[in-house]
């Protein structure tokens, strides 16, 4: 068996989290569509510098971790020397990988040229070009490595992006690594934190926690909103700080990862406007207060104020301490504006048209575009929940149900339809069929997508949802379409009808183990459409359901050995005298 596809994704970070946390966003709706493409997990690597692997790892990644140069610094050690070490580590590390895509984010020769020699190489790239300043931007090198890529992704809106030397990309929108409907509420907020719910939370951070005047710049704004005696306070303090912490009654410090989904239970927020913070408070609605911080590439404050003009932010410069009071007071009195006008600002998260886009030189548009199409959020969702085993047991279904070509589907359906009418009326044209089923209406992919989560929900609490899966596949075999159903008629019908067999509520959770095997062995009823001989099989069981399953296994394979010709006339009588 060929292996998975491989791809690897670079990034590189120092005093922040905007490369990695970026890249990680984009990372994972990647392996959501090559999954549901090629019905098995992708490999999908981290090279990376970042200080925090664990928000790389808590996604599910494989991390491959040099140190930071801010980390070395710290250390002491030789700069120069280190800069050696990690590109003969760089490049031995890609070359070992073998893989099939490069993904970098923002530095196309990477953080001091250790890429250069490597993007000659026999595998596809991608780019993640996050808007930089201009000086950054015109440097030759920064031009001449962008040439070498296959792939220009712009994580940003045509409308706020600045041309960079007559560049040519693709625009996927801001990246957020949360959804707005993975998003907590200020019940879930106060629940998860212990704050009192009748009191205001206000969240407050000073990026990645690595800036050097990250400890200053928490104390200032500290002291200001714990003055506020009914204020509760959520410090973003971030997986990089090594500052002082500080403790308060009112007060919760946090420095993992994952802080994300709750923000949008904040009644407002003081933050730094790094790429990801800035994005994800506005996406989420959050009141905020930005205020800058001095970056080599990323203009904080250009980003601030663009989204300032726009009504969708509070601006602060932290050089006048003596202005956040009111700018608090503000942010509270006008929370409603500010929230409708941050959403209005960031409607949208970007974050799988990227992954799309990077994708797009090692996959063909058209299956690119039915993957999306079919993974709305919550498949997403149920995907990112389920096993690696699970989730591949998943695709290979939606495969069956929604493959990428809608002609493939008719033409499967066509297929058995032909042959199973073969044997019983040689004389029917397959052409007909044929012709019946392409001139059906269709529900879109993302209808059958969502008829199958709907399966999926009300049945995983009590059922692995590989059986499930099992089970479905099998009752499409057993049961084609009628001549006169559409292919995503039968199949939808076929969804509903299977959620409300297994959500019987007298069946408990082994008994519908019991059950699925129960229906891989009922006897086909060609004459019925599939709905209808799915709720002749639940009046089956439920009529028979006092006796053991292997007596009610035994009976059905009795009685298809001892009836040449099973009909539904004959189930029907089993189903009101038990035999």
């Amino acid at each position: 068996m060929a292996r998975s596809r491989r791809i690897v994704c670079y990034a590189v970070n120092g005093s922040g989290l905007g490369h990695a946390t970026r890249l990680c966003a984009i990372a994972r709706w990647m392996r959501r569509l090559l999954l549901l493409i090629d019905r098995r997990i992708p490999e999908i690597d981290f090279l990376t510098s970042t200080e925090a692997p664990s928000l790389l790892s808590a996604a599910g990644f494989p991390v491959f971790k040099l140190p930071s140069k801010t980390q070395i610094r710290a250390s002491g050690l030789d700069v120069t020397e280190f800069k050696r070490l990690a590109k003969h580590f760089i490049w031995n590390t890609l070359g070992c990988f073998d893989c099939d895509l490069l993904v970098v984010d923002t530095f196309p020769q990477g953080s001091f040229d250790e890429l250069l020699q490597l993007l000659d190489g026999p595998f596809k790239k991608s780019l993640i070009l996050r808007q930089v300043k201009d000086e950054f931007a015109a440097r030759p090198v920064f031009r001449a490595a962008i040439s070498l890529y296959d792939q220009l992704v712009v994580p940003h809106d045509p409308a706020t992006w600045t041309p960079q030397n007559g560049l040519r990309a693709s625009f996927g929108g801001e990246v957020m690594g949360v959804e707005r409907s993975e998003a907590f509420d200020h019940k879930g907020l106060c629940k998860r934190f212990g704050f009192d719910e009748n009191r205001p939370v206000v969240y407050v951070s000073a990026g990645g926690g690595g800036d050097e005047k990250a400890e200053e710049l928490l104390d200032s704004i500290l002291n200001v909103v714990l003055a506020q005696s009914d204020w509760q306070v959520l410090v973003g303090a971030g997986p990089l700080y090594r500052g002082r912490r500080r403790f308060g009654k009112n007060l919760c410090w946090y420095t993992e990862t994952g802080l994300s989904p709750y923000l949008m239970g904040c009644n407002f927020a003081i933050s730094a406007a790094g790429y990801n913070s800035f994005n994800e408070l506005l996406h989420l609605g959050v009141p905020s207060i930005f205020y800058a911080q001095p970056k080599i590439a990323d203009d904080q404050a250009e980003r601030i104020e663009n989204a300032a003009k726009a009504g969708a932010c509070l601006v602060w410069d932290p050089h006048f301490q003596d202005q956040l009071p009111a700018l608090c007071e503000e942010a509270l009195k006008n929370a409603d504006a500010l929230s409708a006008a941050a959403r209005a600002y960031r409607p949208t998260n970007g974050a799988k048209r990227c992954a799309e886009l990077a994708l797009a030189p090692i996959e063909a548009p058209e299956r690119l575009a039915w993957a999306s199409n079919l993974c709305t959020g919550r498949l997403a969702r149920l995907l990112d929940r389920s096993s690696p085993e699970t989730a591949a047991a998943i695709a290979r279904t939606l495969f069956q149900i929604a493959p990428p070509s809608q002609n493939d589907l008719e033409r499967s359906i066509a297929e058995q339809l032909c042959n199973r009418l073969r044997q019983r009326c040689p004389s029917i044209a397959p052409e007909i069929l044929a012709e019946a089923l392409s001139s059906a209406p269709q529900m879109s992919q993302a209808s059958l997508a969502d008829a199958f989560c709907t399966l999926c929900e009300t049945c995983e609490q009590r059922l692995d949802l590989e059986s499930l899966c099992e089970c479905l596949l099998m009752i499409l075999r057993k049961q084609p379409p009628l001549a006169s159903e559409s292919p995503n008629e039968w199949i939808s019908s076929i969804l509903q009808a299977i959620t409300h067999l297994l959500d019987h509520p007298d069946f408990s959770t082994s008994q519908l183990q019991d059950r699925l095997q129960l229906l891989r062995v009922f006897p086909k009823l060609p004459e019925l459409d599939a709905k209808s001989a799915l709720n002749l099989a639940e009046r089956y069981l439920t009529a028979h359901q006092s006796e053991p399953a292997h007596v009610q296994l035994k009976a059905l394979q009795v009685l298809k050995i001892t009836h040449r010709h099973l009909d539904a006339e004959l189930i029907e009588s089993l189903c009101e005298t038990p035999q």
